[in-house]
């Protein structure tokens, strides 16, 4: 099967509306619905239905455009720098660029597997689209620079930080070094974040709490048995940074971090420092 072929099993064909697909995807759309058009007109609410991405605690949906897929190693892939764009908008494309750049570093750091939206329309690079599809296989954040904000997203498989991945899985990339080398570093990675949470459990007599500080969330007090052995790990050091095949990685080079202090640690693609995150009301 060639290129061309796999990639056309993928066009969208249909134009179902954004809110449905965002559903689906698992998001919570009520707040689309408070505004002056109420629920019967959510899907048209202007602050939603254009947006680029979606993000709804820790889950994220991203719209991509079916133009930018290309096939390497057998796989479809999509290239993009969301941080880059926003450096050359203004106004409000600009605030959705960013959103987007937000979303995906946030999805790298945490091994998130984000949804997504493909999108398609009749000349490239021009027009809105007329046509989208919530695609049913899973993607992967399989890099993210965190100096430029280019990253790469690839089809097929589920990120493994937090999860475990099939054979069957791994056998559609034995042929690509570069995958299996991602697998690898994800599994690793994996290790890494659980015995990172295992220490701060150990530190909190049995407690995993945030340690940003000033802090302390936690989530197995807010949420009961749902939040229970929950909790975030971030990279002190950019990724970038680090050893890319995360062997130099350590437990003192990560922290336990609640949702919230992940998402103001990176606003506006930066890394702050956990120290003075937390404002201390003065």
């Amino acid at each position: 099967m060639d290129d061309e072929t796999i990639l056309d099993q993928i066009r969208p064909r249909l134009k179902p509306r954004v809110i449905d697909l965002v559903r689906k995807a698992g998001l919570d759309t009520f707040e689309w619905g408070q505004y002056e058009g109420g629920q019967e007109k959510a899907s048209s609410n202007p602050s939603y239905c254009y947006e680029w991405c979606f993000e709804q605690n820790g889950m994220i949906v991203l719209n991509i455009w079916f133009e930018n897929m290309s096939i390497e190693d057998g796989v479809i892939t999509q290239r993009l720098n969301m941080k880059g764009v926003a450096a050359h908008e203004v106004g409000i494309r600009r605030v959705r660029a960013t959103r987007f750049d937000d979303a995906v570093r946030m999805g790298f750091e945490t091994g998130s597997n984000p949804r997504v939206i493909i999108l398609d329309r009749a000349k490239k690079g021009e027009g809105s689209a007329n046509a989208r599809l919530l695609d049913g296989s899973p993607w992967t954040i399989a890099t993210y620079d965190c100096e430029s904000g280019a990253f790469e997203l690839v089809r097929g498989i589920a990120n493994v930080v937090g999860s475990s991945l099939h054979d069957v899985e791994l056998g559609e990339f034995e042929e690509g070094e570069a995958r299996m080398r991602f697998t690898i570093h994800r599994r690793r990675e994996a290790k890494l974040r659980e015995g990172k949470l295992a220490q701060n459990k150990q530190k909190n007599d049995g407690r995993i709490l945030c340690e940003v500080p000033g802090c302390g969330f936690d989530f197995e007090l807010k949420y009961g048995e749902l939040g229970k052995g929950y909790a975030q790990v971030h990279h002190l050091v950019p990724l970038s940074s680090l050893d890319h095949s995360g062997t130099g990685n350590t437990l003192d080079d990560v922290a336990v971090v609640c949702a919230n202090c992940h998402v103001m640690i990176h606003r506006g693609g930066e890394c702050r420092s956990l120290d003075h995150l937390v404002s201390d009301g003065s």
